[in-house]
């Protein structure tokens, strides 16, 4: 294993979500939690990790 941090992090993103669904039985809000950290992340690297060309 490479990255173990960034393994740690994305089960814990995992079971946190899972837990979210099964705390409120809802789809809808894990969904919406799943979009939030995918975008969060995405601007992390778009902007924090050299992905703009400046």
């Amino acid at each position: 294993m490479k990255k173990p941090v960034l393994f740690i992090s994305v089960l814990l993103v995992s079971f946190y979500i899972g837990y979210l669904f099964e705390q409120t039985g809802n789809l809808i809000v894990t969904i919406t939690a799943h979009f939030i950290v995918d975008f969060l992340l995405g601007l992390t690297i778009r902007f924090y990790k050299g992905g703009m060309n400046q």
